[in-house]
């Protein structure tokens, strides 16, 4: 599962963070070359030890796949960029950058779809 990483977002009504996290879901899941449903993405939003500086970093990391290719990172950038810039439309730096890695270079995953009680 790819994993989109939000960091340095200044504090913000929970609701709102639900809302972004919803959002950058849902362009992730909208480049069709990525296979993906919006439930399949996690997103993590970070806040910075020393608070909000107008800058925001977004690094995006999924399984390296033959269809996943150079042009279309560089679309899922500009999605999950475009998203976030909606929500901080005066940060003043944000960087929006790729992070694909091979399954054989150590790799395990736990997915449960039902979780039993």
């Amino acid at each position: 599962m790819p994993l989109i990483e939000v960091i340095g977002v200044p504090r913000m009504w929970s609701w709102r963070r639900k809302r972004l996290k919803r959002e950058i879901r849902e362009a992730v899941a909208s480049v069709p070359e990525m296979r993906l449903t919006p439930s399949q993405v996690s997103v993590l939003t970070i806040r910075e030890a020393g608070g909000y500086d107008g800058e925001i970093h977004l690094r995006f990391t999924f399984n390296e796949k033959e269809e996943r290719t150079p042009d279309i990172r560089d679309v899922l950038a500009k999605k999950i960029a475009e998203v976030t810039e909606g929500f901080f439309p005066k940060t003043r730096v944000m960087e929006s950058w790729g992070n694909p890695f091979p399954k054989d270079n150590g790799f395990y995953s736990i997915i449960k779809e039902k979780w039993e009680c």
